[in-house]
């Protein structure tokens, strides 16, 4: 083992922007549908895109078939086009040198392609959610990433969701809040070099 201490990070909110609430605003503007309505939808599949109990384009489709003024095509383009990396991002290879680096995301990879292709060459271990059936804040998908990290005497994890931390917290990892500022990456610094 090269480092003694490993750090996990989620992607969006974290490494990349995340796509709500603009995307569902924009979609509810330029196409006329109550946002309320894109709200409820997207509470309907959350657990199913997220886990990956349906493919990417069941989303884009089921979609279009509620509200059929949507054009699913414009709107991958639209959520895919709002994925940008954050500062945290640029950090990274510095932050490589100091512990070994983790992704643990709810996401589909389809969506945050162009960040993964960045992490993986410096990323130890990446779970995406929609790949392994499991989803923040579920306990399984907390134990995958313990399991393949195995012997960390300190480990930090990094997320923008509060409601995510306590499950990390339960395995003995510290946790830290990313706060949309980026303040946490001064904290987060300041683990890495203690």
């Amino acid at each position: 083992m090269k480092h003694k201490k490993a750090m996990i990070l989620d992607v969006g909110g974290v490494l990349a922007t995340n796509y709500t609430p603009r995307f569902w605003e924009g979609l509810s503007d330029d196409y006329d549908v109550p946002y309320d309505a894109l709200m409820q939808f997207r509470k309907d599949v959350r657990a199913d895109l997220w886990t990956g109990a349906i493919a990417e384009t069941e989303f884009w489709e089921r979609m279009s078939g509620r509200f059929q003024a949507i054009d699913g095509a414009d709107a991958r383009e639209r959520l895919v086009s709002e994925i940008r990396p954050l500062p945290a991002l640029e950090r990274l290879a510095g932050w490589r040198d100091l512990a070994s680096l983790n992704i643990l995301s709810n996401h589909r990879t389809e969506w945050i392609a162009p960040v993964l292709a960045r992490l993986y060459p410096l990323a130890d271990h990446v779970i995406v959610s929609a790949e392994v059936g499991f989803r923040k804040p579920e306990p399984e998908i907390y134990g995958l990433m313990d399991a393949r990290l195995g012997g960390f005497a300190d480990i930090l994890y990094v997320d923008d969701a509060k409601s995510n931390l306590p499950q990390g917290a339960a395995l003995g990892w510290h946790t830290l809040l990313a706060d949309e500022g980026g303040a946490w990456i001064a904290q987060a610094e300041r683990w890495l070099n203690a």
